[in-house]
Order: C-alpha cells, then sequence, then structure tokens
C-alpha cells in the first residue's frame, strides 16, 4: 500500500473516531461497517465495532462481540487493548447494579459475560450475589462452584442468602422499606416537601440548575428519567456507563445507565447518582422515577402523614453544614 493511500485510510478511521466521540453512533454504524469490509483485520475499527454495539444495542451485546474479538488476536498488544476496554466497561456497570441493588439487572449482564471468563472472580462474585438476593440457591451454588475450595466468597455468599431468606421466616423478615417514621424521636436534618395527586408522592428532583419532578416508586431499583429530561442534564454532569436490559411493566427493554453529578432533591444534596435514561420520549405529568437508590438510603424515611421525606444527614456532612 502507498504512502498516500495508508494516509487516507488514517483520515478516514480518524473521521469515524471523530463521530464516536460526538456520540452519533447511528452515523458511524453504516460507515465503519465499510471500513471493515475494506479492512476487516484493523484491531482498532473491530474494537469501536463493539463500541458502536454497546450504544446502538446493549452493553453485554458489545462486550460478547469484544470477547469473540479477543479470542482470535494473537499480538500481545491488540489483546491488551481489547481486555483493557472490556474489564474497563463492564467493571462500572456491575459497580453501580451491585450498589443500587438491582439484582435482577445485574445477573441479567453478567451471565452472557461469565461464558466468556468462567474462572473470573470479577464475573463470579456479582453474578453469585445477585442469585443470592434474587433467592436462586441453586444457582447460586452452581456459579459458586467454579471457584476453589474454601474460597472467602462461598461462605460470605451463602451467609447473605441464609440472613436473607433461610433463617429469619418470610413473615418475620425485616428487609427494610421507606416507610412512615414510628413516635420514637430522630433527628431529621432536611425536610422535603412531596406532592400528591391521586394517591400517589412526587418528589422534587435536580441536576445542577435543571428541575424535574419524580415519581416516588419503591418497586423501582434504580431512579429513571425519560429521554427528553434526560436531554436537559449538561454533558458535563452525566457519565455514559453502559446500556442494559431492564424489566418494565411491558417486559424487558433495554436503558442507558449513567452516572450524574450535582444532585439535588429539596435542599438535600447528592454528590452523584446513578440514574437510568427510560426508553420513552417522556412521561405523562412526570419526569421520571425517584427509585431506590435513593429511597432505600437508610437516612431516608417516607412521612406520608405529612407528605415529606425526611433525611437525616451523615455526621460529617452535617458538621460541614454547621460549619
Amino acid at each position: 500500500q502507498s504512502l498516500d493511500a495508508r494516509i487516507l485510510d488514517d483520515l478516514s478511521f480518524a473521521a469515524l473516531l471523530s463521530l464516536a466521540e460526538e456520540g452519533e453512533w447511528q452515523t458511524l454504524a453504516p460507515q465503519l461497517t465499510e471500513y471493515l469490509y475494506q479492512y476487516p483485520e484493523h484491531v482498532q475499527a473491530q474494537l469501536l465495532e463493539g463500541r458502536v454495539i454497546i450504544h446502538t444495542q446493549t452493553s453485554a451485546a458489545g462486550l460478547e462481540y469484544l470477547y469473540t474479538l479477543l479470542h482470535k488476536l494473537n499480538a500481545p498488544q491488540d489483546i491488551e487493548l481489547v481486555a483493557s476496554y472490556i474489564n474497563e466497561h463492564a467493571q462500572p456497570i456491575i459497580d453501580a447494579l451491585t450498589d443500587n441493588q438491582d439484582w435482577t439487572a445485574l445477573a441479567t449482564f453478567v451471565e452472557p459475560l461469565i461464558q466468556y471468563e468462567s474462572q473470573a472472580v470479577t464475573y463470579i462474585e456479582p453474578l453469585a450475589l445477585a442469585y443470592a438476593m434474587l433467592n436462586l440457591p441453586d444457582a447460586m451454588e452452581n456459579t459458586l462452584a467454579s471457584l476453589p475450595n474454601g474460597h472467602r466468597l462461598i461462605q460470605q455468599t451463602r451467609r447473605l442468602w441464609s440472613e436473607q431468606f433461610a433463617i429469619t421466616p418470610d413473615y418475620a423478615r425485616t428487609q427494610r422499606q421507606p416507610t412512615v417514621p414510628n413516635n420514637q424521636a430522630r433527628q431529621v436534618d432536611i425536610t422535603v416537601a412531596l406532592s400528591q395527586r391521586e394517591g400517589q408522592w412526587f418528589s422534587p428532583f435536580s441536576v445542577g440548575s435543571e428541575h424535574f419532578e419524580l415519581l416516588l416508586d419503591t418497586g423501582a431499583s434504580t431512579t429513571a428519567i425519560s429521554g427528553d429530561a434526560f436531554l436537559r442534564i449538561p454533558k458535563r454532569q452525566r457519565t455514559f456507563l453502559g446500556r442494559i436490559l431492564i424489566n418494565t411493566a411491558s417486559g424487558q427493554a433495554q436503558a442507558r445507565l449513567y452516572n450524574v453529578t450535582n444532585v439535588a432533591i429539596g435542599a438535600w444534596k447528592i454528590a452523584q447518582l446513578d440514574v437510568l435514561v427510560l426508553p420513552v420520549e417522556r412521561l405523562s405529568g412526570f419526569d421520571g422515577l425517584l427509585g431506590m437508590n435513593v429511597l432505600n438510603r437508610s437516612q431516608v424515611v417516607i412521612d406520608q402523614i405529612s407528605g415529606a421525606l425526611e433525611v437525616r444527614l451523615p455526621e460529617l456532612s452535617r458538621s460541614q453544614r454547621n460549619d
């Protein structure tokens, strides 16, 4: 290949990378397909194809494509390039879904990936945990069976399942749910007024200077907003984590998962929060769902009598606020 041809090829690929940086994935997809038809062994272009699948289908589908690519590579630098991207994309999603206790979404995400790395503790641990918290002990044990005998995760995960489902009878289980506070005195640092319509509670929610109204939904693991609401969030205050499958009233759907900064619920400031972008442009009369990754925090109580969220700040936050 002549020098001029190589320069043109480099410029063509640079243009594809530019589309990726701009988030123009739908525009990029057919152009990249054409480029790969001409240069099927171009590893960076194949890596970019995995990213396109992540952004247009799901993260799991894109990572499966990259695992298939990884097993075809020979050059150490190419293997390192693709393996690093797989880990850097998968782990933040696993961490977010674990933190949000979104066990169904976590299991759905990890299940196809563990087929490619059946001995990887980075997949065994979250998948076994998800199965444990979904009360699927047989699936949990099958996953743990990939670990060496005596591995710390085996007893740790079994204990978590036992504490949640085996020891305490169903009627006495004390899994925490946000509820009306009892009569005991409790210190409340922030009170967030809720509004009520047709028997449902709505909370103020803001990201930077953008204000929204979210429906309180104890059935939603992760806070979620509509597509229109998402577009109002400044790009500098949102970080793309991945595209995952979620369960909705009408079945499974794809949703984008972001980490959002500079969040506030009334006067309650939250430095960062994981938020799903629902596969709908807009909702009727509100902007999204305030999920259990907010409502299930230990310092939050829903007072349905006064119509408020009561928040007790950690000691450090309280002292900083009083300085």
